[in-house]
């Protein structure tokens, strides 16, 4: 298929590498910008463009720099948007028949010759999610898009927070923040960072307005650092918080545990976008000589957020299903029972401060 471009008058396009923009940089004001998806990646050369470009024309590759010019510019005055599928492509041109360019039999053959479902809605239905090869959570990430479960999720200040860590090494982390209400698991919050220490992380978690149940961190949080002796899970015990170790099951079968919680979850679509790229981004490889995908998933930037989202499902149901029972102020022992509490369930529980301890008054 050959694509032709026709401009009115003498002008005709040009292609260039993102070197020679730097040569343009002072004079190149108004151009046509057709912005590859691999292109996508450059931050710095989307930025230059914005400011004298007369159109951006691509295809989606996921959540990238791409993708959050479309969100910004939704309803913005001077912007024009369109997302134009393979349903909306017809031959339409004088003389043509109007067909589609892209019939549905030849993309059901792509199907059949074993493209990927996730390449397909990305290539064809231009979809945002689900693009990477083999990804792990792409395909179920694009359905709960699909059913507006990734959108703003409020905190609910009558329930507890919990939280996934991943403490990675060279000092990177990822925290997942969490609510459980009933079965349903709301995703409120995220925070990823790198060559901070311990204390910053747990700062960062006391500057929240949350009240916690529980942290969930994973089994090397007990390994003693070679300069002080102590484990991480003990410095943070004495900074306030309590980790969990979560069990200690292989990656493969956590991931696969991953994946029957998600479709339970709630994602709030702004505080925990990066979380979000990174559960899209989270892949393996494909092995060219094998043709077959790794075993592994591959170790990148993504791998942080996806793990420490992996280690929060593993806490998911030591979580109370139903805060709404009355939470009590545990004692170490009860001197004289309550027979208040003889009308309440086996699981309720009294906030109690101010018992008395002769039971005088009743």
């Amino acid at each position: 298929m050959e694509l032709k471009i026709k401009l009115p008058h003498k002008y005709s396009p040009r292609t260039y590498q993102k070197e020679i923009f730097e040569k343009f940089n002072e004079g190149l004001r108004r151009f046509l910008l057709v912005w590859h998806r691999r292109s996508g990646k450059d931050k710095t050369m989307l930025n230059f463009m914005i400011c004298r470009m007369s159109a951006f024309i691509f295809t989606p590759r996921g959540r990238n720099h791409a993708f959050f010019l479309w969100e910004q510019t939704q309803n913005l005055k001077g912007w024009f948007t369109s997302i134009k599928t393979v349903d909306d492509t017809k031959r339409d041109s004088d003389g043509e028949d109007g067909s589609p360019v892209m019939p549905e039999e030849a993309i059901n053959e792509e199907r059949r010759r074993g493209a990927e479902e996730n390449i397909i809605q990305q290539e064809y239905y231009c979809s945002f999610v689900g693009y990477r090869e083999g990804s792990y959570y792409g395909n179920m990430l694009a359905e709960l898009f699909k059913t507006d479960r990734i959108r703003e999720v409020s905190w609910d200040p009558k329930y507890p927070v919990f939280t996934g860590w991943d403490l990675g090494v060279a000092d990177q982390c990822a925290i997942w923040f969490a609510q459980r209400i009933g079965r349903e698991i709301y995703l409120i919050d995220y925070y990823q960072n790198n060559a901070q220490g311990l204390v910053h992380y747990i700062s960062h978690l006391k500057n929240k307005p949350y009240v916690y149940s529980n942290h969930y961190a994973p089994h090397d949080i007990e390994v003693r650092e070679f300069t002080s002796g102590r484990s991480r899970r003990e410095i943070a015990r004495d900074l306030g918080i309590y980790f969990r170790v979560t069990p200690k099951l292989g990656l493969m079968e956590g991931i696969d545990y991953a994946r029957t919680i998600l479709p339970r979850c709630y994602f709030d679509k702004i505080k925990t976008d990066q979380g979000i790229r990174a559960l899209i981004n989270y892949h393996k490889d494909f092995n060219q000589k094998t043709l077959d995908y790794k075993f592994h998933p591959v170790h990148d930037k993504w791998s942080h957020g996806a793990d420490a989202f992996r280690y929060l499902c593993l806490g998911v149901e030591d979580e109370a299903v139903d805060r709404n029972i009355p939470t009590e102020y545990v004692k170490d022992f009860d001197l004289f029972p309550d027979p208040r509490r003889q009308n309440m369930s086996q699981n309720a529980t009294v906030y109690d401060n101010n018992f008395d301890v002769f039971n005088r008054g009743n």
